[in-house]
């Protein structure tokens, strides 16, 4: 990071975790963090980062809520997160899966929250198949949300609900996938992956992207 010139703090340990902090160009808060753990998971060939140092996929996320009970309840009694461990203001909550596992809520003081750049817009969990999905917006109308109606995304069906303290969430099946379109013989990882309703305007889509450094 000090070869790319990008301000971090760290090391420092989190729930016995090796964790470096850095912040994106729109000052989301970011943290790469260090596990033993290995996955079968498939590498693009094209990729200038060496194997070993590669990131793997999401580790966990952070909710900063000053009420934390009802959000807990939605983990726990719907989700399958079980709370594993709590450090200062910080509860640290994991589900079963690989990657993706882990949940962080730290207690704060009220604040308004806003949207914009910089602020994650909500959090995805995923469910099983079609059925599961059906299951498990059943289970959040049952603790008294008003999660939307199921919505197909092409790539993927989403239920979303905001919960009590405030935060976006939404319970997505897995498939199709984002390459549900996608040419075998193309290197998927160099094209933009659209839904059908947005293909007529790739070129005004790509054009307002920007540029990827490698």
């Amino acid at each position: 990071m000090d070869e790319q010139s990008i301000a971090f703090e760290g090391p420092y340990r989190r729930f016995d975790k090796k964790i470096l902090s850095f912040k994106d160009p729109d000052e989301l808060q970011l943290h790469l963090v260090f596990e033993d753990r290995k996955y079968n998971l498939s590498d693009w060939s094209k990729s200038p980062v060496p194997k070993e140092h590669r990131i793997q996929g999401f580790w966990s996320t952070t909710l900063e809520l000053n009420e934390v009970n009802d959000t807990a309840e939605i983990l726990t009694s719907i989700l399958g997160f079980k709370k594993i461990a709590r450090e200062d203001n910080t509860t640290l909550y994991q589900a079963g899966s690989d990657l993706g596992h882990s949940l962080i809520i730290e207690e704060v003081p009220y604040r308004q929250g806003q949207n914009g750049a910089g602020i994650v817009h909500h959090v995805a969990f995923q469910a099983k198949d079609d059925d599961d999905l059906k299951k498990l917006r059943h289970e959040v109308l049952r603790l008294g949300l008003r999660p939307t109606e199921i919505i197909d995304r092409h790539f993927f069906k989403s239920v979303y609900f905001r919960t009590p303290g405030g935060v976006l969430f939404e319970i997505a099946t897995h498939g199709p996938g984002y390459f549900v379109n996608a040419d075998p013989m193309e290197d998927q990882a160099e094209k933009l992956e659209l839904t059908p309703w947005h293909e007529s305007r790739r070129q005004e889509i790509e054009a307002a992207l920007p540029t990827i450094k490698t």
